[in-house]
């Protein structure tokens, strides 16, 4: 991850200070392939955290289910203290588990729209491999290959921005999950402690 961040800045000296020159495709390539494999470890961190996220969910879903069970036959026995009881449970207020379950759904749809992104950066940056590489191969010995330097430097800033957002809102994913869960866990001791 921080090989990009140390290349990338390099190469982007190279290309302001020397927009009508030349420079080793190699240079581009290298900085190309680091981004490619930095995306695809950002976009394994964020399905990763999908997945914990959905699992989170359903655990959720799933409490709400069997305590909305026995409230019903609580109401049904017209018993107190079974209502109670079935009211608290092992899994908190429903309305607080509902609220922890709605925290962890829209993160969900949040990390949705970031692979989206990555997966639109990743065809940009091929789109730009390919271009770079068509020119060299379009090229002979009497003519050098054009190439646009102030498309990579527009392309690898945007890229270095976009390192730094996905950075930000993997933690600000993290703190979401964080909080869903401490409300979850607030709504079971307080709970707990009315039911006892």
């Amino acid at each position: 991850a921080f090989a990009f961040r140390i290349v990338a800045p390099s190469l982007l000296r190279k290309l302001r200070e020397n927009k009508r020159g030349t420079l080793l495709y190699a240079e581009v390539e290298d900085a190309l392939g680091r981004y490619f494999r930095l995306l695809d470890a950002d976009m394994q961190k964020f399905a990763n955290l999908h997945e914990t996220l959905g699992e989170a969910v359903a655990k959720y879903e799933s409490g709400t289910s069997t305590a909305a069970a026995n409230s019903a036959e609580a109401a049904a026995s017209n018993s107190a203290s079974t209502r109670s009881k079935s009211l608290g449970g092992n899994n908190g207020s429903p309305v607080a588990v509902k609220a922890a379950r709605a925290i962890l759904v829209e993160a969900m749809r949040e990390i949705a729209v970031v692979l989206l992104a990555c997966g639109e950066m990743q065809r940009r940056a091929l789109e730009l491999k390919m271009t770079t590489q068509r020119a060299m191969a379009e090229s002979n010995d009497g003519v050098i290959a054009y190439v646009s330097f102030t498309k990579c430097v527009d392309f690898f800033e945007e890229a270095l921005h976009f390192c730094d957002s996905l950075r930000k809102k993997h933690e600000e994913l993290h703190h979401q999950r964080m909080r869903a869960m401490a409300t979850a866990a607030e709504a079971r001791v307080a709970s707990s402690a009315s039911g006892g």
